[in-house]
């Protein structure tokens, strides 16, 4: 898409001057213009060798085809580390879990008896030694339960983690399939099957040229003759197409561009953009068409 504007105003001002060699009189109704349409790269999100190419320059591709697939080998060995990590860290849960259920009891324990002779204490059944003591070991015991669910807590992220990058993978993996993004045909070809693709350099291009459109540039007299949706007419050679007014530019442009005066007003242009229905595929990208109305 980004190429095509460019192409078109690279070529601006010898539309202009077609234009004007069509005639731009109040009476004018016939403009060339200059074909555009979609164009589609696909690509891949990973570095790797082309494993499968299906398809070849000229072929007409459905929405979603598979035109090749990217080697996933490499991809395929991190999932397996990935799990691997992700289950050890299933076991380390499970044995903390155990160890958090031990020591919770332990801390159960001393804090019950230390409650219970804080109560012996003021009535002088127990040593004041053995309640600091009880004190003592129901606080360590405490602390050790919070390190361990800490460290629970700290594997858990570590396990979403390693879920977060196993989905980034599987997302990677599966769109080393490449496809095709849409209808088309096959315009260029990048690679062959074997060769390395950088990733996310185009593998494949596609057009789509079953509905274009091109832009005139229209002065003041040429402008108040159409409205958007109007009616038009398309023609190359002796095929004809339908076309229709898309939108009207609100801002004029200036060529050559320079500040408005009485001696350069008729170089105030409107873009307009006509949509050109090409169910055949006749006409193609940076041809010249003239527009009849």
């Amino acid at each position: 898409m980004n190429r095509n504007r460019i192409i078109r105003n690279g070529i601006f001002t010898a539309l202009v001057l077609l234009l004007a060699a069509c005639g731009a009189g109040d009476g004018e109704r016939s403009f060339t213009g200059q074909v555009e349409g979609r164009v589609y790269s696909v690509s891949s999100p990973v570095s790797d060798r082309l494993l499968e190419l299906s398809v070849w320059e000229g072929d007409r591709l459905a929405e979603g085809q598979t035109v090749g697939r990217i080697d996933t080998a490499a991809l395929e060995l991190q999932r397996k580390s990935l799990i691997a990590g992700r289950d050890q860290i299933g076991l380390q849960l499970q044995e903390l879990t155990l160890t958090t259920a031990q020591v919770k009891d332990t801390r159960d324990y001393y804090a019950t008896t230390y409650r219970r002779n804080l109560e012996l204490l003021k009535e002088q059944a127990v040593s004041d030694q053995k309640v600091r003591d009880l004190k003592l070991n129901a606080d360590k015991w405490e602390r050790e339960l919070t390190t361990l669910r800490i460290k629970e807590q700290s594997l858990k992220r570590q396990q979403d983690e390693i879920g977060y990058k196993l989905e980034e993978l599987d997302l990677m993996i599966s769109k080393a399939t490449l496809t095709s993004p849409a209808a088309g045909y096959v315009d260029q070809v990048y690679f062959e099957k074997g060769e390395f693709v950088p990733a996310l350099r185009p593998v494949v291009e596609l057009v789509s040229l079953e509905y274009v459109w091109c832009y005139l540039y229209l002065g003041e007299s040429g402008i108040a003759q159409i409205s958007p949706g109007q009616e038009m007419t398309a023609r190359l050679g002796e095929n004809t197409f339908r076309a229709r007014v898309e939108h009207i530019n609100s801002s004029a442009e200036f060529t050559p561009r320079e500040v408005l005066t009485p001696e350069n007003r008729e170089a105030l242009v409107y873009a307009v953009r006509v949509g050109i229905e090409n169910p055949d595929g006749i006409l193609k990208i940076g041809m010249p068409v003239v527009l009849e109305w």
